[in-house]
């Protein structure tokens, strides 16, 4: 009985209060991340269903949402209400936020990830890049489509490797890279790292706060990780700013940015 108890508190925690979002988080400055479509491409290489079985004991579960476990986060989709919001800005912002739900690749968490593949290599191509002599190139310049992750604690090494060892498997090098907590910070505050693992504090609703994470004048704040400074971006954050005492437009606002963010693929949900 006492076991029950504590499940049932378990589960019910779980479905009352926002869950943190890690991942593995672009520094979308660096020319090889660009361009959302490879961001979205790699994506597809990480197998959770794999990793949470194999390493966690399928203690974990995948958001996808930055609002996750609250009436803000972005379902289906859009509303009348936001799409009064997103309309404006059509042209600035991902063309998939109009006409699809932004849902994660899922795998059977066999190890077997070659739909997942073929959908990766797709989008690379799409974006300029080919494969040559097993390893990814960008088309026009030959260049090896190359990255390091950034991190401090060994125990990032154990949620990277499997991410590196499928990445490879279509011709992409990750390294990895460990330095101390002093270096780390740093660098990161420079926004000297081409990946890096995050995690973003659970948000209960959209408030101003998230302005140093998001909006284009707290680039240069350690918070700013993605190296975001899109207009479209900005004006959904003034809107939340400017709406906190209007619970209907704050939802739609709420429901407009989370979904502008997901589908520029800023990290790789882990």
């Amino acid at each position: 009985p006492a076991f029950n108890e504590k499940r049932v508190l378990k589960e019910q925690l779980e479905h009352s209060i926002p869950q943190r979002t890690d991942g593995f988080v672009f520094n979308t400055k660096r020319p090889q991340f660009t361009d959302p479509r490879v961001r979205q491409a790699l994506a597809y290489m990480l197998d959770f269903e794999w990793m949470n079985k194999a390493l966690f004991y399928n203690q974990y579960k995948r958001t996808e949402s930055y609002f996750t476990n609250t009436e803000f986060s972005a379902n289906g989709l859009p509303s009348k209400d936001e799409l009064e919001v997103l309309t404006p800005l059509k042209g600035q912002i991902p063309d998939q936020v109009f006409t699809e739900e932004y849902k994660l690749p899922v795998t059977k968490g066999d190890g077997n990830i070659r739909q997942n593949m073929r959908m990766a290599l797709r989008l690379l191509k799409q974006a300029g890049w080919t494969l040559k002599n097993r390893k990814l190139v960008n088309a026009k310049t030959g260049a090896p489509l190359t990255f390091e992750l950034l991190s401090y604690s060994p125990l990032t090494e154990r949620i990277a490797a499997p991410l590196k060892s499928n990445l490879e498997k279509i011709g992409v090098t990750m390294t990895l890279r460990q330095v101390d907590s002093t270096q780390f910070i740093n660098r990161v505050r420079e926004h000297d790292f081409d990946l890096v693992s995050f995690r973003y504090t659970a948000n209960a609703y959209p408030s101003s706060n998230l302005k140093i994470v998001w909006r284009s004048d707290f680039v240069d704040s350690t918070w700013n990780l993605a190296n975001v400074t899109d207009p479209a971006v900005d004006s959904l954050i003034d809107g939340i700013t400017a709406n906190q005492e209007n619970p209907e437009k704050l939802l739609a606002y709420g429901r407009a940015l989370d979904r502008t963010l997901l589908w520029n693929f800023f990290m790789i949900p882990q």
